[in-house]
């Protein structure tokens, strides 16, 4: 049985915490933190290297159907591992990849930050890319009646830049109404 093992949890818990806030805390903080992991470490007999001598295994993510998070939870995952292709298995709506725990805990917090903020990134840009669709082929009534309420709002400049560059990526082309 190797050091780490003879370790509880909840001690290896509080040095991963302090580990990661050593790294990633801020100034006093961090060195308070790095002051209390070197403590913890000498009183165990440990380093760093043997606290994190993981068993790698499995680890199942469940992420939906959407092809768009896949890619971003395996660019993630590239970036915990720091390469450029990996092992994976898909089952339904989970992917698994080949983790220790505290990768797996790393790829977990990245992939959830990454994939709040594209959703809602897609979302702004799915409400430009309609409006620009509708502006590119003129889909709007023709009747000289102005929306009184629209038209006191104020001018977003960065949206109108947006939707105009979105326009002018798309196809040029033109309805023809059927006839009977």
């Amino acid at each position: 049985m190797n050091e780490i093992n003879k370790v509880p949890d909840k001690i290896k818990d509080k040095l991963l915490k302090l580990k990661n806030l050593a790294e990633q805390g801020y100034k006093g903080e961090a060195i308070a933190a790095k002051r209390a992991l070197e403590e913890m470490l000498n009183k165990y007999g440990l380093t760093l290297d043997n606290l994190f001598d993981e068993e790698i295994e499995w680890r199942w993510i469940k992420v939906g159907r959407d092809k768009y998070l896949k890619e971003i939870l395996h660019q993630c995952h590239f970036q915990i591992i720091d390469q450029s292709k990996a092992t994976y298995k898909e089952y339904d709506t989970q992917i698994g990849l080949k983790l220790t725990a505290s990768q797996y805990a790393d790829l977990m917090s990245l992939f959830e930050f990454h994939s709040s903020q594209f959703k809602k990134e897609r979302e702004k840009i799915m409400g430009s890319l309609v409006s620009a669709y509708v502006q590119k082929h003129g889909i709007w009534g023709h009747s000289d009646d102005e929306n009184k309420e629209e038209a006191k709002k104020p001018i977003d400049f960065e949206k109108i830049k947006t939707i105009l560059a979105i326009a002018g990526t798309m196809e040029d082309i033109t309805y023809h109404k059927q006839i009977e």
